[in-house]
């Protein structure tokens, strides 16, 4: 995860996610955490084994985010299927705590 930053009262968040060396095809919905309950889905990243890349993700929230957040990897069968290229992908979540975010007005 880097530089992510919230604007607009912190309703709208944005950041990279880094797909470095990938063991394998990656499908992600990101999504925005508090309290270990979803905020909403910022965007939707595919990575492919081998791959160095970071890709950027922009959403809007319901609520406002805070100073840190929890940003959730969830693997996704349905972004898998909007590419072209990607047709197997690692099954499971990766949960980032504590993401530092700067706040814009």
């Amino acid at each position: 995860m880097q530089g992510f930053r919230a604007e607009r009262g912190g309703r709208i968040l944005v950041g990279g996610v880094d797909m470095f060396k990938l063991p394998m095809d990656v499908a992600f919905d990101v999504v925005v955490q508090r309290d270990a309950r979803d905020l909403g889905i910022i965007g939707s990243v595919t990575g492919r084994a081998g791959q160095l890349d970071t890709k950027y993700v922009r959403g809007l929230l319901p609520s406002p985010v805070s100073t840190n957040a929890t940003i959730v990897l969830r693997s996704s069968d349905a972004v898998a299927r909007k590419t072209v290229d990607v047709f197997e992908i690692w099954k499971g979540e990766l949960v980032y705590d504590n993401v530092p975010v700067d706040i814009k007005p």
